[in-house]
């Protein structure tokens, strides 16, 4: 979502709307957003369950640093995209609802909403992927 359908998205322009909500609709954030708990859940259950933070070598350092990103990444899921994406699809949705374009104000608030959710997008995809390479680098 950070990488390719949101950026793609804003290049698109006002055409992706559709496909955003659509996208919204299905509630496809909440599925991920199940999938990144269950990953992150069981990710800290191995971790504590194999002795916690190790700090006695790189490979150690490498894999405190892959949780605290993983950990990171659901928070900022959490706390910012979930939030902000169910408030952009209730504005997306009462301007639907209008019958026209969304009216100035509305579209004020949809682009700083979706440039929260860009840069929070961007913000996670970073954070999964310094997780999943300190993982990499930690479990071996």
């Amino acid at each position: 979502m950070g990488w390719f359908i949101a950026p793609s998205a804003k290049r698109t322009g006002p055409a992706a709307g559709p496909f955003m909500q659509t996208l919204l609709r299905a509630r496809v954030a909440d599925y991920m957003f199940g999938a990144a708990l269950v990953a992150v859940g069981a990710g800290l259950w191995l971790f504590f369950s194999t002795g916690g933070v190790r700090s006695g070598s790189w490979q150690g350092w490498a894999l405190n640093l892959g949780a605290l990103a993983g950990v990171a990444a659901i928070l900022v899921g959490g706390i910012v995209q979930r939030p902000t994406g169910a408030k952009i699809q209730r504005l997306g949705a009462a301007a639907a609802a209008a019958g026209g374009p969304p009216t100035q104000e509305q579209a004020s608030e949809l682009g700083r909403l979706q440039a929260r959710m860009g840069a929070a997008a961007s913000t996670t995809a970073l954070l999964v992927a310094t997780a999943v390479v300190g993982m990499a680098l930690g479990g071996g």
